[in-house]
């Protein structure tokens, strides 16, 4: 009786601890990692008139073109540069992002405030954002920016 007492209680320990289940661990966003910039452009001006477009890459300097950005998996944006240094060095920065659940919004959030881009791709290697503000004067600013990721 007693050897059937301790298999009964054996079963039901086991039973119980094969009925709990870990929390699954949250899925790794598929923003983090590392980037280089490959494209920028803006464009700008006042509704109802001509507006302009500026590829803004193609004049940036070297030592910017090469700039890395990583996405952490702990929501930290870090801007570091790349093998290319600039003169003087540009500092290493570090601030927080925000992805929305459905991957559509990303937030920089700075000291000061936070700034929200539209994102338009985000695929395995690529990450292409657009931001749209219009200034006191009422001209109105759009720039989208390409990331290949590394």
């Amino acid at each position: 009786m007693k050897k059937t007492l301790n298999f009964l209680l054996m079963l039901v320990m086991v039973a119980t601890a094969l009925s709990c289940t870990k929390k699954d661990a949250e899925p790794v966003k598929k923003i983090v990692g590392k980037y280089k910039m490959t494209a920028s452009s803006s464009t700008y001006g006042r509704t109802g008139g001509a507006f302009t477009t500026i590829d803004t890459f193609t004049d940036d300097p070297a030592c910017r073109k090469d700039d890395v950005i990583e996405y952490t998996t702990d929501n930290k944006l870090i801007f570091s540069e790349g093998a290319t240094s600039c003169t003087p060095p540009t500092a290493t920065l570090s601030i927080n992002y925000e992805l929305s659940a459905d991957e559509k919004k990303l937030q920089y959030v700075y000291p000061l405030g936070k700034q929200e881009w539209t994102v338009l791709e985000l695929t395995g290697n690529v990450l292409k954002i657009t931001n749209t503000f219009t200034d006191n004067s009422g001209i109105t600013e759009t720039d989208t920016e390409t990331y290949v990721k590394f």
